[in-house]
C-alpha cells in the first residue's frame, strides 16, 4: 500500500474514533463519499480496534488475568516446534515457549483466539499485518519468524525475549523520571522504525 494512501486511511481513521459511536457509520457515508476500499479498510481497523488493544497483553487495569487452560500441552510438537511450556494467556490468545528444533533456538509461539479463524476478513488482516510486521528490524521490536495455524488457529512465532514486562515492572513499585525517559525514548525510538516501514 503507497504511504499516501495509508496516511489517508490513518487519518480517517482517527477522525472516525473521534465520533460518538452511534454517527461514525454516517460520518464514513459522508466522508468516504464512494470510496468503497478507504472506507473497508477504516471499518476494519474499527472493529479491529480492541482487538488490538489487547494484542499481547490483557488490558485488565491492575493487572490481573483471567486463568486459562492451556490448550496446548508442553511437549507438542508443531512443525519443527516443540512447545517447552505455557507462558500466559491474555485478551488476544495463549503464549508459548517453544524450540525451533531446526535452527536449535528458543521461540514464543503466541497463539490466537479461533474468531480469528472463523472471522475471513480478521485473519486476513491478521496475515497483512503480520508479514508487515516480519519485515520490520529493530533492537525494540521482537522479530516475527512464522505464521501457521494448528488445529484450526491461527499462531506467530516470534523472538522469545527474557525478562519482565513494562506492566510488572511498573507493578514493582515506583519509577523514577530518568528511567521513565529511558523507557519513553525507547518506545518511541520503535514506533518512528515501524512508522517509517
Amino acid at each position: 500500500m503507497l504511504a499516501g494512501r495509508w496516511r489517508e486511511i490513518e487519518t480517517l481513521y482517527h477522525s472516525t474514533c473521534e465520533q460518538a459511536p452511534g454517527d461514525r457509520l454516517s460520518y464514513l457515508d459522508r466522508v468516504c463519499a464512494g470510496d468503497d476500499a478507504l472506507r473497508r479498510e477504516v471499518e476494519s481497523l474499527l472493529d479491529n480496534d480492541e482487538k488490538a488493544k489487547a494484542f499481547l497483553e490483557s488490558d485488565e487495569p491492575d493487572g490481573r488475568r483471567e486463568e486459562t487452560e492451556p490448550s496446548v500441552p508442553a511437549g507438542e510438537q508443531i512443525g519443527p516446534y516443540l512447545v517447552l511450556e505455557f507462558l500466559r494467556a491474555g485478551g488476544m490468545g495463549e503464549v508459548y515457549k517453544a524450540r525451533d528444533v531446526r535452527l536449535d533456538r528458543t521461540v514464543a509461539i503466541k497463539f490466537l483466539p479461533r474468531a480469528f479463524a472463523q472471522d475471513p476478513a480478521a485473519l486476513d488482516r491478521f496475515q497483512r499485518e503480520a508479514r508487515a510486521a516480519s519485515a520490520l528490524n529493530h533492537a525494540r521490536i521482537f522479530t516475527i519468524h512464522d505464521l501457521g495455524a494448528y488445529q484450526g488457529r491461527p499462531f506467530l512465532v516470534m523472538e522469545f525475549l527474557e525478562g519482565e514486562s513494562l506492566r510488572e515492572r511498573m507493578a514493582a513499585g515506583p519509577i523514577t523520571v530518568t528511567v521513565l525517559k529511558e523507557f519513553a525514548v525507547q518506545i518511541c525510538d520503535a514506533l518512528k522504525a515501524a512508522h517509517a516501514k
